[in-house]
């Protein structure tokens, strides 16, 4: 289903799931996705998966509605924005999210954690929930459907990990590791390095972005030799 606000489309994938084949090589019937397209489907995919973990918050919400609708109605104000808080705090405790996620490549680890669907931290080393996190970080804010990022971790090796720009949300380096360092292309560059990972060449390269499913996708066409552990 297609909904336009004003100048913009939303796409609204409800209580759907579509099949990697159908959606990366096909494409809907007389439809052609461009590669936005396709991650911002998957963010709304990965946005109904999250609210399928807790079915139970978002029914009970549901019902709410009708039930504060008739509160109000007969003038209970107070039991009304009773009401209101909790489902305010049942709907902060089902939205509220923390994964993290491992990329290692001949003996050197990358930790990624992400907050909240719109946030992602980078830490050189292979970092558990239970520990103490860096200062050394590299962190990215991508909120709304139009946020997203695209970017690169080229593994050395030696122990060196570069952190490479490839689009949408410009990552915030916050303190300095010499091996963990941040770098940019210009466009022509970014073309070159694209295509060699399309061709499959760069197996000390893998792709990392805000949607896992494109992440796969990017990685197992460029037979990608680096390990990517979720938990």
């Amino acid at each position: 289903m297609l909904i336009k606000f004003q100048h913009c489309q939303v796409f609204m994938l409800v209580g759907m799931h579509l099949p990697n084949k159908t959606l990366h090589r096909q494409g809907w019937p007389g439809t052609k996705w461009t590669f936005l397209e396709k991650i911002h489907i998957h963010k709304w995919e990965s946005m109904m998966e999250f609210i399928g973990k807790g079915p139970t918050v978002f029914i009970f919400s549901i019902l709410l509605v009708p039930i504060g609708a008739e509160l109000q109605g007969h003038g209970k104000k107070c039991k009304m924005k009773l009401l209101l808080g909790c489902l305010s705090v049942a709907m902060l405790v089902a939205c509220k999210s923390e994964h993290f996620m491992h990329y290692t490549y001949n003996g050197t680890t990358i930790t990624r954690v992400d907050v909240n669907n719109c946030e992602s931290y980078f830490y050189y080393g292979n970092i558990k929930k239970s520990d103490d996190l860096p200062k050394n970080f590299f962190y990215l804010y991508y909120p709304g459907l139009d946020g997203y990022f695209a970017d690169y971790l080229i593994f050395s090796e030696g122990k060196e990990v570069t952190f490479l720009y490839g689009g949408g949300a410009i990552p915030k380096q916050v303190g300095e590791d010499s091996l963990f360092r941040y770098k940019e292309l210009n466009s022509e560059q970014q073309i070159a390095f694209g295509d060699s990972v399309d061709a499959g060449k760069l197996r000390n390269v893998h792709y990392v972005g805000y949607v896992l499913k494109t992440d796969d996708i990017v990685n197992r066409r460029n037979h990608s030799n680096v390990k990517a552990t979720v938990r």
